[in-house]
């Protein structure tokens, strides 16, 4: 007996280690458990003919001055033919998004997560954003200079989509519950190690804005600022779960589910959920979908 016990304390310390050498960089949450049993899958359509998504990571804040430039960009790409396929989430990040006393309190910041972000991906001032976090010139994920967003989002939105991606969510306005499902299907055989990352926007958010383009509004600030797409919360952490490890074949699927409380500040009517999935080598998300809380 004495002898097992010392093999299997051994196959443990070993394990344990293997798993230490192994992990480069850890970001938390380390383990996040909800129970879905109250969540039944549900039917999904057939997934329609396979695009290419983008997401587009607005960094943005009230108190920063060219952020409402930024966000006129990016409504007018969403404009576009194409814009159904242009999915946003800004997040309000660094000491420009802090709440302050007087008409600056609304705080849009989704507790760390826009910092995490905003930290992880070395983003030096707003407004920026990120394209399917792809390098899109070669060199650079981030891009400071709005004129230039719309040729990046045509050049992610050219590319072959490896991945289809659906959610189905499921409300209950009398608890707040949230159930939301997320089904992938791959285009393609995958070796890849991926992640999938789900969030929480919200719309329609009105508060003060710093302003210095009197063609998007008031100066030096906008009294009555429409804040949209701001990211609330995530489902599995800021920089989600384990996906896949490689060795998918072609046409097999994956269905997640999640479950969360919304929080009671937040309007349901005007909250929607972005999912996506990530290359963890390189970071780029290889699709992303969203669906409104309430269709």
């Amino acid at each position: 007996m004495k002898k097992l016990l010392i093999v299997a304390c051994l196959i443990f310390l070993v394990g344990t280690v293997g798993l230490i050498v192994s992990c480069d960089k850890i970001q938390g949450p380390y383990m996040k458990v909800t129970d879905i049993s109250d969540c039944p899958v549900p039917t999904f359509p057939d997934f329609p003919a396979p695009v290419k998504n983008v997401l587009v990571e607005e960094f943005t804040g009230h108190l920063c001055v060219y952020c409402p430039t930024g966000a006129d960009y990016i409504r007018q790409i969403q404009q576009m033919s194409y814009g159904s396929r242009v999915i946003v989430l800004s997040i309000h990040a660094s000491n420009l998004a802090d709440p302050e006393v007087g008409n600056f309190n609304l705080d849009l910041r989704a507790e760390s997560h826009g910092e995490e972000l905003y930290s992880d991906f070395q983003i030096v001032g707003e407004p920026s954003a990120m394209f399917n976090r792809e390098k899109l010139d070669g060199t650079n994920m981030v891009y400071a200079t709005p004129s230039t967003w719309q040729a990046k989002v045509e050049q992610a939105l050219a590319e072959t989509p490896t991945l289809s991606m659906q959610i189905i969510n499921n409300y209950d306005a009398a608890t707040r519950k949230l159930c939301t499902h997320v089904r992938t299907e791959f285009l393609t055989a995958s070796s890849q190690t991926l992640k999938i990352a789900v969030f929480i926007a919200e719309d329609s958010i009105v508060g003060y804005q710093k302003n210095n383009n009197s063609s998007i509004g008031t100066t030096p600030e906008i009294t009555d600022y429409v804040f949209m797409d701001v990211m609330r919360d995530e489902f599995v952490g800021t920089f989600g779960e384990t996906f896949t490890n490689g060795g998918v074949a072609q046409d097999s699927t994956v269905t997640r589910t999640y479950k969360k409380i919304l929080n009671t500040a937040w309007v349901a009517k005007n909250c929607k959920i972005i999912a996506y999935v990530y290359d963890v080598n390189t970071e780029a998300i290889l699709q992303v979908v969203e669906a409104k809380v309430i269709e």
